[in-house]
């Protein structure tokens, strides 16, 4: 298992416990994952835009994902917090 940009993927079970490569092929819109010097697996790009964005059309996507991120990882905290008042 993977994660990349809050997204998890499985890649093979036999590579449980080993680093993998990740390589952005932006051509393909994948990512492929390395192992040794071969691709075990490509990957599709997610939650593309689809189209060439202006400097600030790019500021303005990547801070609505940052703000996503940023309440993900709270909610996350908020969670982690209240499991251990939960538990005895």
């Amino acid at each position: 298992m993977i994660s990349l940009d809050l997204k998890r993927s499985s890649v093979s079970c036999q590579l449980v416990g080993h680093h993998v490569v990740l390589q952005l092929d932006a051509q393909q819109h994948c990512v492929h994952v390395l192992h040794e010097p071969q691709v075990v697996k490509a990957l599709p790009l997610k939650g593309l835009v689809g189209q060439l964005l202006s400097f600030e059309q790019f500021l303005t996507h990547m801070l609505r994902q940052a703000r996503a991120q940023a309440r993900l990882r709270s909610l996350q905290e908020r969670k982690y917090r209240t499991a251990a008042f939960a538990s005895p």
